[in-house]
């Protein structure tokens, strides 16, 4: 008998008595103090895991040099670690020169930067949130050329009929469009014969450019109840964050920025101006191998089952 089997048989006997026999300490599922879960290994949970990592993962800078200050820029990588977007996430002020290198495990890739000298849009600042959106879309005065969109939470939930037959309630409301959104939760209560009566918002979320579906379900999707007239429901939003797509260029003047909507009203927003921002970065080569080897998943055998 090698050593290796030998190691195998031993450990395979400490798991079955550890089983026959049990331990004089109470073993739990999950960790139970107040710990980053996220960062603890949680095999058979939601909790992101060791077994579960990546043999890949990205390794992409975007390195932006010049006069002014203040710009930041993403790269995405895709196949074989070439690059394949680089996005500007702060687009900084008082540049009239810059160029972006992209560091990393690759090579090759290059890209251009565009400065806009004068009079751009870099933020928009949500002044009131208002009530009652369904559909809002953002303006600029002016021909500056500035776009946005505008992202709000679940404001309230109107029932257009109660259904009947509920015994055990769930609401789920649709996914934020927004990169960045958080999924609105809620609950409903229910009066005589199983009727909804109303849907009370817990958590607003955030990142949905409209007014989102909500479904009120007897159990839950994956678990339904049946026997139930399901409710029919529909939601508006209050207006959290504007978000700009188009920076614009040329303004002699702060923008006024209008939010229009066909239900919502009261929200106010004000855009902020600044000069020599960095509105773009756009990719000239791709270049390759912007990727490291991520954490090798677990190839052992387990014990007992080996060779």
């Amino acid at each position: 008998m090698n050593k290796r089997k030998f190691l195998n048989i031993v450990v395979s006997l400490m798991v079955l008595t550890s089983l026959f026999f049990g331990s004089s300490n109470n073993a739990t599922a999950m960790p139970m103090d107040p710990m980053d879960e996220s960062k603890v290994p949680h095999y058979f949970g939601p909790y992101p895991n060791w077994a579960n990592s990546p043999l890949t993962l990205p390794d992409a800078q975007v390195v932006i040099t010049g006069n002014g200050s203040g710009a930041t820029a993403e790269a995405t990588v895709g196949a074989n670690g070439a690059i394949t977007g680089i996005t500007v996430t702060s687009p900084g002020h008082n540049y009239s020169n810059a160029k972006a290198d992209i560091t990393g495990s690759g090579t090759g890739a290059m890209a251009d930067v565009t400065i806009v000298k004068k009079g751009s849009v870099v933020a928009v600042a949500v002044n009131s949130p208002g009530s009652g959106y369904t559909a809002p879309t953002v303006t600029f005065s002016g021909n500056g050329g500035a776009a946005a969109t505008a992202y709000g939470g679940v404001e309230q939930v109107f029932l257009a009929n109660g259904g009947s037959g509920y015994t055990m309630p769930t609401v789920e409301f649709d996914l934020p469009d927004g990169p960045k959104g958080v999924q609105a939760k809620g609950h409903a209560e229910m009066g005589a014969n199983g009727t909804i009566t109303a849907v009370i918002v817990d958590s607003p979320g955030s990142g949905y450019s409209f007014a989102p579906g909500v479904a009120i379900h007897n159990g839950t999707l994956f678990d339904p109840i049946t026997g139930a007239t399901l409710a029919r429901a529909t939601t508006t939003l209050s207006i959290q964050s504007i978000e700009l797509d188009a920076f614009g260029a040329n303004y002699n003047q702060v923008p006024t920025v209008t939010i229009s909507d066909p239900t919502g009203t009261g929200a106010t927003a004000t855009a902020v101006l600044d000069n020599g921002i960095i509105s773009a970065i756009t990719l000239k080569k791709p270049g390759s191998g912007y990727i490291v080897p991520g954490m090798r998943k677990f190839v052992d055998t387990l014990p007992g089952l080996g060779p």
